[in-house]
């Protein structure tokens, strides 16, 4: 029923609203039933505490008669007023709706003396004969158990010369706190269903435009997964909120593929053109030797020229070999390393190009710290590395230098291989060491896959070292990496 994610917490928020809407309106009515209740009790303890002094002075005053003390006429004009104020008081106890009933206590004894309101009488339970030990009590008495309707009952002890007289009891209704309740009640109802409409409203805009958000990442993940690199979500539609980063990560991932996917066609391309320039090459001088077009003196030429197109084939294929083979297995086979001198290396690999440097007219300037630079490492790895470096700064370098040096840093040796030649923009350093990518474009299709250093990236990665670029346009190239001393 609830598939979507904008139902599934479009309900969520809802319901959880809701529950805490009942259980405020639970608590709200417990507390203002409560509110009520001591606020009615809280006015019949003030009035009974008024009736109990009038009462006082009023019988103060009768007894001060009854034994003659004082003018009888000074006396009779103070007891009319103190009993105008107690018919006063008890009269105010109407017009609170309460009612009202006086008892007389005398040696255990108690009698009913004056009733107001609808109390004609009354029947004392063991908790409100607590009164007569001078205790105020307050008790909300159900139904049926000493009324025919729900009362709150307040007693409060009357005392007269210091000693207990007897106590009044007020009752008030407890239909009427009922209906001050349910008054207060409706008021929050109003309230509280005016914040759930809203509430409902803020819900459903925030969801929805949630779940519209969620659902663009998921069209654009589709369109991607169907090759469809180019898609990108627009983030400035977006919030910069989790979902916002998230389509923020994903136009990343998109880049990230793009780019992939444009590095594996180009490679492709260099790929085919490399295969397909040689192997045209040699079917045409063989198709020449073999219809006689080219001479039996030439074809010794012409053979040593396809041996050198299969030589390169060959080593195309083993560039692309070598670098699956470490990248697949996490550096491929285990390191065989050894101590030897990368100085010697060094000198070795330069003579390895001396035709080529000598062709290019290139200047070869050698700068060792120490005459011997012992390292620890798997040394046919590490000659790849420096063969990979050397080749990429002779076939890139013209009528300039190439400068090789070493020396101590820390516990390492520090290599660079610099050179003069055309070096590289921003652009093409980001993606000098990814597989497939070529420096010069321009120049790709003469030799070179764009894997070599690529290779010498992962062959220093699997020794636990990594290399760094440092070039500029039109003025050369500084590669610098390090080897763990022996």
């Amino acid at each position: 029923m609830l598939k979507s994610i904008f139902s599934k917490q479009l309900a969520a928020y809802l319901l959880s609203i809701l529950a805490a809407f009942v259980i405020l309106a639970f608590g709200l009515n417990y507390m203002l039933q409560n509110f009520f209740v001591n606020q009615a009790a809280d006015t019949l303890v003030r009035q009974g505490q008024r009736i109990a002094a009038s009462y006082e002075h009023l019988e103060g005053i009768t007894g001060q008669m009854g034994r003659g003390m004082g003018a009888g006429m000074g006396l009779g004009m103070q007891r009319n007023q103190a009993l105008a104020r107690f018919e006063s008081d008890m009269h105010t106890l109407e017009t609170l709706g309460a009612s009202a009933f006086l008892v007389s206590y005398f040696e255990g004894y108690l009698e009913g003396i004056i009733a107001t309101g609808d109390i004609l009488q009354i029947q004392l339970d063991e908790e409100m004969l607590r009164v007569f030990d001078g205790d105020t009590i307050i008790l909300p008495i159900p139904a049926g158990e000493l009324f025919d309707m729900a009362m709150l009952t307040v007693g409060y002890p009357i005392i007269v010369e210091g000693e207990l007289w007897g106590a009044i009891f007020m009752s008030s209704s407890m239909d009427d706190i009922a209906a001050a309740t349910a008054s207060a009640m409706r008021l929050v109802f109003l309230a509280m269903g005016s914040a759930l409409v809203v509430s409902f409203i803020l819900v459903f805009i925030t969801s929805r435009n949630m779940s519209r958000r969620i659902t663009s990442v998921g069209r654009a993940a589709k369109e991607i997964a169907g090759g469809g690199f180019g898609r990108r979500i627009d983030i400035r539609a977006i919030k910069k909120d989790e979902i916002g980063q998230l389509a923020q990560s994903f136009n990343h991932m998109a880049q990230s593929l793009d780019d992939i996917e444009k590095t594996r066609r180009e490679f492709i391309s260099n790929i085919s053109h490399d295969l397909r320039s040689p192997l045209t090459s040699m079917q045409g001088f063989l198709v020449a030797m073999l219809d006689g077009t080219i001479n039996e003196q030439d074809r010794e030429k012409y053979l040593e020229i396809v041996l050198g197109q299969t030589r390169r084939l060959t080593t195309l294929a083993n560039d692309i070999l070598t670098l699956t083979n470490i990248q697949d297995s996490d550096g491929g086979s285990e390191l065989s390393t050894q101590n030897f001198d990368i100085n010697e290396l060094l000198r070795q690999t330069i003579i390895l190009f001396e035709s080529q440097i000598a062709s290019n007219e290139l200047s070869v300037n050698i700068d060792f710290a120490e005459e011997r630079a012992l390292v620890n490492a798997d040394k046919e790895k590490m000659s790849r590395v420096v063969h990979n470096l050397v080749e990429n700064a002779v076939k890139f370098t013209n009528s300039g230098e190439i400068r090789l040096s070493t020396h101590v840093k820390s516990d390492k040796i520090h290599i660079e291989i610099a050179d003069t030649g055309i070096g590289m923009d921003d652009a093409t350093k980001a993606y000098a060491f990814d597989r497939f990518y070529k420096a010069d474009a321009s120049r790709g299709s003469g030799s070179g896959s764009g894997l070599g250093l690529a290779i010498v990236k992962e062959m220093l990665a699997v020794h636990g070292e990594d290399i760094s670029l440092d070039s500029e346009l039109d003025k050369g190239s500084v590669f610098s990496f390090t080897i763990p001393m022996a």
